[in-house]
């Protein structure tokens, strides 16, 4: 029997093959409702960070008003299994599941129990695949796929150059605004989509710059100001038109603070570095003492863990781990709070490597 593996040189060698873009252009939440819908169920299953509830709501408020959104449930993506477990995945974003599961696949299904994953990995074992690169050692069954064999992926594209790319956008500018820069010149009759966080334009021709001001006039005769933080610019790739994706506050509103992307921490010396995400927002704390550290910990911990019960349960661990700082179960407190935080390793990765300076 011939197993498939998924995995990124499988994926992109079949991306050669067909002469196309070696992954797919629409992964993206504003271009992908399965990419949307995968993301957004891993956030309420506790795998992944949750999508911020205000742009959850834009979200799935902009994809339900458009033909690509699922109208039965059996072309929905979804997350099934017994109750408090996450068992099986249908209809996934194969790129999202390669994200997440480190697998191109649209749908992955865990063994019933461990008496069954049991009887798999011996058989594994017998037939001299001990090293070799097998999903089954994880997975009851798994389906691959290739972007271009999805069939919303189909429609998506069919849409995009049947259209030139235009209607894709176009069918979710459903307000009007104006533009006023901020000599008081303005723009208007401007097709647009305004939501919470993010105010989509089409039209690049428009000189949109930070400070300038967007209006909407609502139905009942008050009109909404928005402030532009950020323009937002998308260069357009795959036949998708060029557009701007503004990020915005309503006036009379702070600018929503941006979370530190850069911590430091140098502990006796040691210079351990610690990076979220890729952006200069420094936040240094220089010769940071063990409860400082800590607390910075802790603090993030219950700013990015929404469910209760779990951000009760990894701080507890976390109060463990700073108790035995300097002793030598600091190695076992450790090992139990990285099995702990297992699902959300991606939140919590970067403050790894201030954590191991401690380990004897």
């Amino acid at each position: 029997m011939n197993i498939t593996y998924p995995d990124l040189e499988w994926y992109t060698s079949v991306s050669r093959q067909r002469n196309i873009l070696l992954r797919c252009p629409y992964a993206n939440l504003y271009r992908c409702p399965r990419y949307y819908q995968s993301y957004a169920l891993l956030g309420e299953a506790g795998i992944t960070t949750k999508i911020d509830p205000d742009d959850d709501d834009d979200l799935q408020a902009m994809w339900e008003n458009t033909e690509y959104w699922p109208k039965i449930g059996e072309h929905a993506t979804s997350i099934a299994g017994p109750e408090n477990q996450t068992k099986h995945f249908s209809k996934f974003c194969p790129e999202v599941s390669y994200e997440v599961f480190g697998l191109f696949v649209s749908a992955l299904y865990k063994y019933a129990d461990e008496i069954d994953r049991g009887n798999v990995e011996k058989l594994l074992s017998n037939l001299g695949r001990s090293f070799a690169k097998d999903w089954r050692w994880e997975w009851a069954y798994v389906h691959p796929m290739h972007y271009s064999e999805c069939n919303l992926y189909s429609v998506l594209h069919g849409k995009v150059h049947s259209t030139n790319g235009g209607a894709m956008l176009k069918q979710f500018m459903k307000d009007t605004v104006r533009l006023q820069k901020q000599d008081g010149k303005e723009f208007t009759e401007i097709k647009a989509s305004v939501q919470s966080k993010v105010i989509l334009i089409d039209d690049v021709s428009l000189p949109i710059e930070p400070h300038d001001k967007i209006f909407r006039k609502l139905p009942s005769g008050v009109e909404e100001v928005y402030v532009v933080d950020d323009p937002g610019y998308q260069a357009g790739i795959a036949s998708i038109k060029p557009h701007y994706q503004i990020k915005a506050h309503r006036e009379g509103t702070q600018q929503q603070k941006a979370i530190p992307k850069t911590i430091t921490y140098n502990i006796s010396g040691s210079n351990a570095r610690v990076n979220i995400n890729s952006q200069d927002y420094s936040h240094n704390i220089t010769n940071a003492s063990t409860a400082e550290i800590f607390k910075e910990f802790k603090d993030f911990l219950v700013e990015n863990i929404s469910e209760q019960e779990e951000r009760h349960t990894l701080l507890a661990k976390v109060e463990d781990l700073e108790k035995a700082v300097g002793s030598e179960s600091f190695s076992d407190r450790y090992k139990d709070f990285i099995m702990t935080a297992a699902n959300h390793m991606a939140i919590i990765a970067p403050f790894i490597p201030a954590l191991t300076q401690f380990l004897k």
